[in-house]
């Protein structure tokens, strides 16, 4: 199986901390989805979805390039 070049962190907006990760877009979205309908958040608008590249290497750690990635 090929290895994933990109991970989606689920952030939340309120404390700017990483509460999810995912190496699928669609899973990240759905995790939300779940996380708003248990009543965890309140709405997709208190979470951030980003995307950055996999750290398979350790020199990607020296490569913090975050882009937003919206939700669907």
């Amino acid at each position: 199986m090929a290895r994933a070049s990109q991970i989606y962190l689920v952030e939340s907006k309120k404390t700017g901390r990483a509460l999810a990760a995912f190496t699928v877009k669609y899973e990240a979205q759905k995790w939300a989805e779940w996380a708003v309908k248990e009543g965890h958040v309140k709405s997709l608008n208190d979470l951030e979805r980003v995307r950055m590249r996999d750290g398979g290497n350790y020199l990607y750690l020296f490569d913090p390039t975050i882009f937003p990635c919206p939700w669907e």
